[in-house]
């Protein structure tokens, strides 16, 4: 579907003779009211139309990826050979002018038919823009390259070397964050004759990209296989991953990292409690905030049984166990689970944390939110949420910068399940928001 960018223009205000005339008027005959000026708009036609882009029966189609607050759009566009397809272009409308961006360089053109494919998919607020251009052998295509365009520019990102090169000339990178300071985070695969490819990680920013996450020794598997992704890049440059672990008789596992100032270091929890009996671990961050605060969770063991999930806070190479811990929240044998659902850029974490009975009966779900400091239990405790049994489930599914929470309460009419309540945490207090009148509420109580 066509899509269109609106510019806004406001017509100059009336003249001061208009004023003046205005004004005598108001003083003999009393108040007069002057109709604002409508508005004019600029509508314009985003995409490439030029005969590249246009099939030979006069049909084009072009999409748009992403808008900035400039009104910088990024997008692509269909490529034509008469009537059959010839792949598609990615281009950016910046400055009022159109431009096709990306690499389409021989490289990334099939020798056989001309082909190419290079798609748009990131933009920042400076209005640099990251995809990715399909590249081939002759007429074999043989993997993906990363790019990133900056004042006029495309320049390719990721790694090239022969670690990363398949036997027959297969590369594949791809940007996965892009922050408004010009800072791109993305991943490469990596080639040995494995199964599937491995995956290394890398940070570009001042023109230098900088391999992140962690490798060698334990990182680094009997046949060189090593494995890391990307979770998150922050608006400072701090990026977050996980990285395949081989210790040494264990399960593979994960290890939690951060990037920061140009050093990778391994975050979560790797204690005892989170050590399987095989000696594997696994920790993953979710979340990071502008100040650098990662949320995450490691898996916990008991002597090779599962014994649940710990979530953590780490900041300024300080971690803190967070969700609730105490008896409500603790089922047989010490079990315990907290994941993370959501967190905020300013630091606020919510989650949620499996309920048991005195016997150690599973019987829900808290609501949680992390303050920084400690962990509060949210959401709707009364008898309307609440069965029989004790089940009670509430869960987290939005956090702002204050602190506040929205989230959901599983209903009960008669001890049968009656739907959910939606509610809201704010400074110390759940309330129950939503629509509940009669109205919005069935015969049977469910709503």
């Amino acid at each position: 579907m066509p899509t269109k960018v609106l510019t806004y223009r406001q017509r100059s205000r009336r003249g001061t003779d208009t004023l003046i005339a205005a004004a005598a008027c108001a003083f003999l005959a009393g108040p007069t009211i002057t109709a604002a000026a409508a508005p004019t708009y600029l509508i314009r036609t985003l995409g490439l139309t030029d005969a590249q882009h246009t099939r030979s029966d006069g049909q084009r189609a072009s999409s748009v990826a992403a808008l900035n607050a400039r009104g910088v759009a990024i997008g692509d566009s269909q490529r034509y050979s008469g009537l059959n397809d010839l792949g598609k272009s990615a281009w950016i409308f910046i400055d009022d002018t159109m431009l096709q961006i990306g690499l389409y360089d021989s490289e990334h053109t099939n020798a056989t038919n001309g082909y190419q494919l290079s798609r748009a998919e990131l933009l920042n607020a400076l209005g640099q823009a990251a995809g990715q251009s399909q590249r081939f052998n002759g007429g074999l295509a043989v993997g993906y390259s990363a790019w990133l365009y900056s004042a006029g520019t495309t320049i390719r990102l990721g790694y090239t070397d022969s670690t990363h090169t398949d036997t027959d000339g297969t590369q594949f990178s791809r940007i996965e964050f892009l922050n408004d300071a010009g800072h791109a985070a993305g991943i490469s695969h990596r080639y040995g004759g494995f199964v599937s490819p491995g995956q290394s990680a890398w940070l570009y920013s001042d023109g230098t990209t900088r391999r992140i996450g962690l490798f060698g020794g334990d990182y680094t598997r009997s046949d060189g296989y090593e494995y890391t992704d990307l979770v998150g890049l922050n608006a400072s440059g701090q990026a977050i991953g996980h990285t395949d672990i081989y210790l040494p008789g264990a399960f593979p596992g994960d290890a939690a990292w951060i990037h920061s100032n140009g050093l990778t270091t391994r975050i979560g929890y790797f204690d005892a409690i989170h050590t399987d009996a095989d000696g594997s671990q696994s920790s993953f961050p979710l979340f990071i905030s502008r100040s650098g605060q990662v949320a995450g969770i490691s898996y916990r063991y008991n002597g090779g049984n599962d014994q649940g999930l710990s979530a953590w806070a780490y900041r300024a190479a300080v971690t803190t166990r967070i969700g609730l811990t105490d008896s409500q929240h603790t089922g047989v044998g010490g079990y315990q689970y907290s994941d993370v659902s959501v967190a905020s850029d300013a630091g606020y974490v919510a989650g949620y944390s499996d309920r048991f009975d005195a016997s150690g009966q599973w019987i829900g779900e808290s609501a949680w939110v992390y303050d920084g400091s400690s962990s509060l239990r949210i959401g709707l405790l009364d008898g309307e949420h609440t069965y029989a049994s004790g089940y009670q489930d509430n869960g987290p599914l939005l956090v702002n910068n204050s602190g506040q929470v929205a989230g959901f309460a599983e209903r009960q009419v008669g001890d049968t399940y009656g739907g959910y309540s939606s509610w809201l945490y704010s400074n110390g207090t759940t309330r129950h928001i939503g629509l509940f009148d009669a109205q919005h509420t069935a015969t049977t109580g469910f709503r």
